[in-house]
């Protein structure tokens, strides 16, 4: 089964993606703001072998998506969040090279997340407080400036 993992790895290092995602939405109407967020993986390749192995071995969602180029072929894509995307990240870490920092920050929001347990807004919901919200944003920050996505910005209160 390591040879399943260590090749699903190699797949995730070259074709793949490990972010965090931050959601913003408005409570209710007058309401402030309300910041989520959440470890997001995923992978595109024009054959269906390895984005459906990742969708059969850990659940996640499979599709076929238009393609990105004018003259390109459509791609197969898997994606997976939160507690999905988490264990994946959990089962791969060990064969990971490339992408092996981003799955360890991602790893470390969803510890954050299921050690506080904080949600956001309703009946019986506690409010992020500020510093868990801070570091929540720090970690979100490192991966993408890992990623090098230079259209991403911090969120400003």
């Amino acid at each position: 089964m390591s040879d399943e993992l260590a090749y699903l790895a190699g797949a995730m290092d070259s074709d793949g993606f490990i972010t965090i995602r931050r959601d913003t939405r408005r409570l209710r109407r007058g309401e402030k703001k309300a910041v989520a967020f959440r470890e997001s993986i995923g992978l595109k390749q024009v054959v269906e072998t390895v984005p459906r192995m990742l969708k059969d071995r850990f659940g996640g969602t499979l599709y076929l998506a238009k393609p990105s180029a004018r003259k390109g072929k459509p791609l197969w894509s898997w994606t997976a969040c939160s507690k999905v995307a988490a264990r994946c990240l959990t089962e791969l870490l060990p064969y990971l090279k490339v992408k092996r920092r981003q799955a360890e920050i991602a790893l470390a929001l969803r510890a954050r997340i299921d050690a506080k347990n904080f949600k956001y807004g309703g009946q019986g919901r506690k409010e992020i407080p500020f510093e868990e919200w801070q570091e929540r944003e720090r970690l979100c920050f490192e991966v993408k400036q890992l990623n090098d996505n230079r259209t991403w910005r911090p969120l400003l209160i």
